[in-house]
C-alpha cells in the first residue's frame, strides 16, 4: 500500500515538472520569436543611399538608423507588444533586423530624465517591413523619436 502511494505521488510529482517545463519552455520560445538584428554596421555618410542594404534582404526586413553624432540609443522591438526584445545602436550605426516573415513590428523608445518613473517618456510605432528608419533627438518634443526614411537610390 505505501509504495503504490509512494508511486501516485511520484507520478504526480514528474506530471508537475513535465508541466512546468512546458509552460517554461512556450514562455522561452515567444521571446525567441521576436525581432532579430541580423546585421550591425557603421554609417560613413550622411546620404541615406548609401546604407542601401540592397532589394531582396530589404524586402524581407527593416533598417534602424542611429542619426546622432555623439550618442548611443536604446530601443526594444516586439511583434505583439508583450514581449521585447532590447537593442541598442552606437551613435551613426545601423542595424538590420530579421522579422521572421510579419509584416512589421512595434519599437519602443524610452526617454528618461531623471530618476523617479514620472520622468520617463515613452513612444511606441509600428514599423513596416521593408522601410528604412532612423531614430534621432526630436529637439521639439526634447526626446528620442522616428521617422521613416528613403534607403533606396532612386
Amino acid at each position: 500500500m505505501k509504495n503504490e502511494t509512494q508511486e501516485k505521488e511520484m507520478k504526480l510529482r514528474i506530471a508537475l515538472i513535465c508541466g512546468l517545463m512546458a509552460i517554461g519552455l512556450w514562455g522561452w520560445g515567444q521571446v525567441e520569436h521576436q525581432p532579430q538584428r541580423i546585421h550591425y554596421f557603421p554609417d560613413n555618410g550622411r546620404n541615406y543611399s548609401i546604407l542601401d542594404p540592397g532589394q531582396e534582404l530589404l524586402q524581407r526586413n527593416l533598417m534602424i538608423s542611429n542619426q546622432a553624432g555623439g550618442y548611443g540609443v536604446s530601443f526594444a522591438l516586439s511583434f505583439d507588444k508583450s514581449s521585447w526584445n532590447g537593442f541598442a545602436l552606437g551613435p551613426r550605426y545601423s542595424s538590420i533586423f530579421s522579422l521572421d516573415g510579419e509584416e512589421g513590428c512595434y519599437i519602443r523608445i524610452r526617454t528618461q530624465f531623471g530618476q523617479t518613473p514620472d520622468s520617463i517618456t515613452e513612444i511606441v510605432y509600428f514599423l513596416i517591413r521593408g522601410k528604412c528608419y532612423s531614430v534621432y533627438w526630436n529637439t521639439t518634443l526634447k526626446r528620442w523619436d522616428l521617422v521613416e526614411n528613403a534607403c533606396r537610390a532612386n
